[in-house]
């Protein structure tokens, strides 16, 4: 689970078109019994008193989860032309950028997680700029 996901390891992992409806929800059902399998095993897990384990597994299938689901968003909103897009509003801009601070991303990489180019990162960096100026000069800073 802690293998770094690739984009040309999710193609090859697609299910072909004409597979029949039979295979798609037999593959289906089997994930579904492997996820039944992983709760008795972090139960098990829980009973012999390894609960930190078990709860590194239930942090690893949820980080894993939401990677593909970002991962599938993603893939989406690539699909839509970049002036078609939906804008962010100003709090989740400035959430973007304190989490580009966090990270230590550049801007390119940033556009990049979010959809935008780095154009637009540059202009909301100026406009948080702009923004901060007038309480700084109050302040007397």
């Amino acid at each position: 689970m802690c293998n770094e996901h690739r984009d040309k390891d999710a193609e090859s992992l697609r299910l072909p078109k004409d597979w029949t409806t039979g295979v798609r929800n037999a593959v289906l059902n089997a994930i579904g019994i492997v996820r039944i399998a992983m709760l008795a095993g972090r139960e098990t897990l829980i009973q012999v008193g390894n609960v930190k384990d078990a709860r590194i597994h239930q942090l690893e299938s949820e980080f894993a989860m939401t990677r593909e689901e970002l991962r599938l968003v993603g893939d989406r909103v690539r699909r839509i032309a970049p002036h078609r897009r939906p804008q962010y509003k100003m709090v989740e801009r400035m959430a973007i950028l304190e989490l580009r601070a966090m990270r230590g991303w550049s801007k390119m990489e940033t556009a990049r997680h979010f959809f935008v180019s780095d154009d637009t990162i540059r202009t909301w960096l100026g406009e948080a700029v702009q923004r901060l100026s007038p309480v700084f000069r109050r302040s007397g800073k």
